[in-house]
């Protein structure tokens, strides 16, 4: 990725390619096949200080569940252990994306991934995860729906009140005389 090459215009000029190619095709298509999260396994810290930043960025944007759980799932492990990297910057990026991602994946989910850590980097990882909590917007309560409007309805087997036209009328003839 040119993301993380040494001269920052080729850095900047790659970030706009993305930002273009991703507002006509979606954001969808970088999660795929773990490619944000390869980038960020293998990647420079200059790579993961301009992934991360970016990632901060736009995650926040996007839609909740637009982006499969999964593919977000693969990036927390490097996510976490970026949080303790010995780079400020790559710290600080990574300490700014955690927000996107609890917003797509929920608080719960992402304090248990901190199962598997050492003790001392669960403490600081639950530690920053707390922190930004309160940062989340609030979810709207589910819309209640409208009461169905009472139809006027018929009653059925039973006889219609009596007016002039169904009445029955006696039989005029000789024989009723």
């Amino acid at each position: 990725m040119w993301l993380g090459d040494s001269k920052s215009a080729m850095r900047a000029t790659s970030l706009a390619t993305i930002n273009a190619y991703a507002e006509q095709c979606g954001y969808k298509e970088f999660f795929e096949n773990e490619m944000i999260s390869d980038a960020l396994k293998s990647g420079s810290p200059a790579l993961r200080i301009e992934l991360w930043g970016w990632l901060a960025e736009i995650l926040p944007k996007i839609p909740p569940k637009t982006i499969p759980k999964e593919e977000l799932m693969v990036c927390i492990p490097h996510l976490y252990s970026n949080l303790e990297d010995r780079n400020a910057d790559v710290r600080k990026n990574a300490q700014e994306a955690i927000l996107g991602y609890m917003i797509h994946l929920g608080y719960d989910c992402m304090a248990k991934q901190t199962e598997k850590l050492k003790p001392g980097s669960k403490n600081a990882i639950i530690a920053a995860l707390e922190k930004v909590r309160p940062n989340l917007p609030v979810k709207p309560l589910p819309k209640k729906q409208a009461p169905p409007e009472k139809e006027d309805k018929a009653v059925r087997g039973t006889k219609a009140a009596s007016n002039s036209k169904n009445t029955i009328k006696p039989k005029v003839g000789p024989a009723n005389i």
